[in-house]
């Protein structure tokens, strides 16, 4: 069956209850909330071959910057390899690979590429931004989003996520007829901007 994530995008090896849990574990991930390595561990028991699944656990790994999680990502990028996975999840597995291999630069440039061909892609718009802020990179802090941002959909809920990324990093110039504020936000003021 073709199952695909509320971006559209296919999503190889799922169930739906797989892609259901895979869901879960995103926006928690997005969010800061929740337990995302839980509901990616439900996921992978629904659907152990769904690749995007395996990936998204070594990001959860990596991204916390753990020495300890590492021989967990490269055990999920192990079980991810030889699996079926489309180009776009095929980039993402090549960056967890290189993030793996501590390649923070090369893994940050492939899901630049993963996010021009796949502008929706809240998983790499949100990886690759952190990659970028881990290794102080502002220019690509700026680019990453500000490329994405006019192919979101203009579905308030659907454009939140690169909106977020956008409203804090103080230093972006304006992108179509939105004029972003150059100095920090206040907590209420970043607040209010998500909320709307």
């Amino acid at each position: 069956m073709n199952h695909r994530d509320t971006a559209g995008y296919q999503m190889t090896g799922a169930t739906h209850e797989g892609l259901a849990h895979l869901e879960t574990a995103a926006h928690e991930f997005r969010c800061y909330v929740g337990d995302p390595v839980g509901s990616v561990d439900a996921a992978l028991s629904a659907a152990p071959h769904m690749a995007m699944a395996h990936v998204l656990k070594a990001y959860l790994l990596l991204l916390g910057t753990e020495p300890a999680a590492l021989p967990a990502a490269r055990q999920c990028v192990e079980a991810a390899t030889g699996l079926a996975a489309t180009e776009r999840e095929r980039g993402h597995l090549e960056a967890v690979r290189l993030l793996t291999e501590g390649r923070w630069r090369r893994a940050s440039r492939v899901l630049e590429d993963v996010s021009i061909g796949y502008p929706c892609d809240a998983l790499a718009l949100q990886a690759g931004h952190q990659i970028d802020f881990f290794r102080g990179d502002s220019r690509m802090l700026r680019d990453r989003i500000a490329r994405a941002l006019p192919r979101y959909p203009e579905k308030p809920a659907r454009r939140r996520p690169p909106l977020v990324m956008r409203v804090i990093c103080p230093v972006l110039p304006q992108v179509g007829p939105v004029r972003f504020r150059r100095q920090p936000l206040s907590v209420g003021e970043l607040a209010h901007s998500v909320l709307l």
